[in-house]
């Protein structure tokens, strides 16, 4: 069985580590915990600029601890633009599915730049922030998988060890996801109408909206450090190009349409695409 969409629940490793993470790097439960972490040294911040299309989980963490957050516009016209302001105490960016505001210039700012790697670790080298941090479950099986690193290499406050189970639910989520996927699972294990699996991965989703500053599972840092890189790459630009071949036209699948693939390559993650795409069978058999 195939699926488009939802949790992953494999990660796909080599034997000798990558070189995506910095030495210094530090592991956290989920992004968002990893963003907390760096937050905690933004004593005497007051104002952050933020894009204006941006998960909330990356909101919240700011108006958490009081601070003032604006929205810059983000747009396509000819590439991507990010019409960041440059007068805030800090300065939140992140590229989309493997694309980046070449245009985007930060020479003139003085406040501190904070940026998400989440859809740029595979594509993009920087070295225009303070701190940077990101989430690699977007991307494979992890339980956990929250990442941040600084600069100048110095370390963020470490995460707290317990994590109220939230890792055991992700672990059996995805062993009953795997076996659903397998065509193992027993027809009593899984109405037609709820999934399992789904319901504890929506159960880990709720102790995370609760958690702080929490360091990740042991096993996801091992196994981040040898992701294989290469094959995760070649799938998302695979995909990318399947899906955007049946939804060239501008009617049904307008966002999508104007992400233009550059030097004849595809983003390496998935174009995000509207549910007025249809997906045939055909299509959903090529994906991998």
């Amino acid at each position: 069985m195939k699926e488009i969409g939802s949790e992953f629940w494999n990660v796909p490793i080599t034997k000798k580590m990558n070189q995506l993470f910095p030495e210094s790097t530090q592991w956290f439960l989920s992004g968002r915990s990893a963003l907390n972490a760096i937050i905690q040294e933004l004593k005497g911040c007051h104002t952050v600029e933020i894009p204006s299309w941006c998960c909330d989980s990356m909101i919240k963490p700011f108006l958490h601890v009081g601070m003032e957050v604006h929205f810059y516009p983000v747009y396509w016209k000819n590439g991507l633009v990010q019409e960041a302001g440059l007068d805030s105490d800090v300065l939140f960016i992140l590229d989309y599915f493997g694309y980046t505001d070449s245009s985007l210039n930060l020479n003139g700012y003085k406040g501190i730049i904070i940026r998400d790697m989440t859809h740029s670790l595979f594509s993009a080298k920087y070295m225009d922030a303070d701190y940077y941090f990101g989430s690699l479950r977007k991307w494979c099986g992890m339980w956990t998988g929250g990442y941040a690193w600084t600069r100048d290499g110095h370390r963020l406050v470490e995460g707290e060890t317990d994590n109220c189970g939230y890792t055991s639910i992700r672990e059996n989520a995805m062993r009953l996801k795997q076996d659903y996927i397998q065509g193992i699972a027993s027809v009593n294990h899984y109405s037609t109408a709820v999934k399992g699996f789904l319901k504890r991965f929506n159960d880990a989703e709720t102790i995370l909206e609760g958690t702080g500053i929490v360091s990740a599972a042991d096993r996801d840092v091992h196994l981040a450090q040898k992701l294989d890189v290469e094959m995760i790459v070649s799938c998302r630009r695979t995909n990318a190009k399947i899906l955007r071949h049946p939804c060239g036209g501008r009617t049904a699948a307008e966002p999508a349409a104007h992400w233009s693939f550059q030097n004849g390559k595809s983003p390496t993650a998935l174009c995000l695409f509207p549910s007025l795409c249809q997906m045939d069978k055909e299509i959903n058999c090529a994906i991998t």
